[in-house]
This record gives C-alpha cells, sequence and structure tokens, in this order.
C-alpha cells in the first residue's frame, strides 16, 4: 500500500481485465441497462472495503458508459458529430454526474471540455498522473479519514472518439463548429488512440459515528 500525504492507496487489482476508455469493454455487467437503471445508484454496502468500492463504482461508471455512448451514436447518426456534440452539451452532464447522500460521481480531466470537469485537488490530480505514466487500465481507491475515493480512467479507444476529440486532422468539422460555439474555453482536443481522456471518480464520504 502506498502512501500519498494522509492518504491511503490501493491499487484493486480484481481480475476485471478491462480496457475503460470512450466505450466499456465487457466486464459482466448486462448490456442491456436501461437509461432509468444508469442514473439510479445501487445500494451502498453497509462494510465499505476497497474491493467494495470498485464493485459499486464499476456498476454505476459501466451503466452510465454505456447509456452515454449510446445516446452519443445516435445523436451522430441523425444530426452528424454536430448534433452529438449539442447532445453532450444539454444532457450529457445529467448521466456523468450524481450526488445524493454520502455519494457523488463525476468525469474529470486535466484538458477537459466542460470546466465542471477540471481536476480539483492534489487526490485528482495524482489520480490522473498515475494513469497518464503507467497506462493502468484497473481503478485505484484512496481512503482518507473522511472519505473513499475511486478512480477509473477513460481511454481514447475508439476511432469515432477523435471526431470530437482528436486532432485537426481528425476532428469533424460540424463538431468543431458546436465546439467552438458552446466550449470557447474548450482543452479537450488533440488527443490519440491510447491517450487518456479522463477519469471516472467516485467519492463516498464516510458517516460520522453517533
Amino acid at each position: 500500500m502506498l502512501r500519498l500525504g494522509k492518504a491511503k492507496l490501493a491499487v484493486a487489482f480484481v481480475g476485471l481485465g478491462l480496457f475503460w476508455g470512450c466505450r466499456t469493454s465487457s466486464s459482466g455487467h448486462d448490456s442491456g441497462k436501461t437509461a432509468r437503471q444508469a442514473q439510479v445508484p445501487v445500494e451502498k454496502p453497509q462494510q465499505l472495503d476497497s474491493i467494495a468500492l470498485v464493485a459499486l463504482g464499476d456498476s454505476l461508471t459501466t451503466a452510465r458508459q454505456q447509456v452515454l455512448l449510446q445516446r452519443l451514436l445516435q445523436a451522430s447518426e441523425k444530426e452528424g458529430w454536430g448534433g452529438a456534440v449539442r447532445y453532450c452539451y444539454h444532457a450529457a452532464e445529467t448521466l456523468a454526474f450524481y450526488q445524493g447522500g454520502n455519494l457523488s460521481l463525476q468525469r474529470i480531466a486535466e484538458r477537459y471540455r466542460n470546466p465542471k470537469d477540471q481536476l480539483k485537488d492534489s487526490l485528482d490530480r495524482a489520480a490522473f498522473a498515475y494513469f497518464q505514466e503507467t497506462g493502468a487500465k484497473t481503478p485505484i481507491v484512496w481512503q482518507t479519514n473522511s472519505a473513499w475515493y475511486y478512480y477509473r480512467p477513460i481511454y481514447i479507444i475508439m476511432p469515432t472518439c477523435l471526431k470530437c476529440h482528436g486532432s485537426k486532422e481528425d476532428l469533424d468539422a460540424l463538431a468543431l463548429t458546436e465546439i467552438r460555439k458552446h466550449y470557447p474555453g474548450d482543452k479537450a482536443t488533440g488527443f490519440q488512440m491510447g491517450d487518456l481522456r479522463g477519469l471516472w471518480k467516485m467519492a463516498y464520504s464516510v458517516p460520522s459515528p453517533e
């Protein structure tokens, strides 16, 4: 177990064998999860540990990633990649963000598109640096005195991701127009296949003892 300040790092190698990216590889979860299921967190475990947190985070992020990808592809088929960017602007945050009780979930990135998604603190920056330096595919979990933090990498593994996040040669022209319109401070282009795009971050605040 590695230490970062007061935080404890538990690299949770749980045999998942996943390569997480713009889409989610098969991990034993039902690929037919509905949008409603994707927006409702599963019940929180009564006895939390790093393995339980990985299972919970995997369940929540897989469902959201699948629904988000499905809707982006539907939007691109109907309205082109410009339509996919518009969908992201108006609706993607609803799927990617959750806050309720002791649990919160969001996507974060060093090169963000939505300013709400930028790295917030030293833990976020350390987690991002870890995945960027190692290329690890499995999640990591940090435990502090007040909370557990789960980080899951998002890599660029589909060529279609480059339509909205690639270099000038790969970017779709209509997508770029919409990006400039809705995200004037955008930093999320110039990626190549295999690059780390961002992270899923889940935080579970430890309830105060009664």
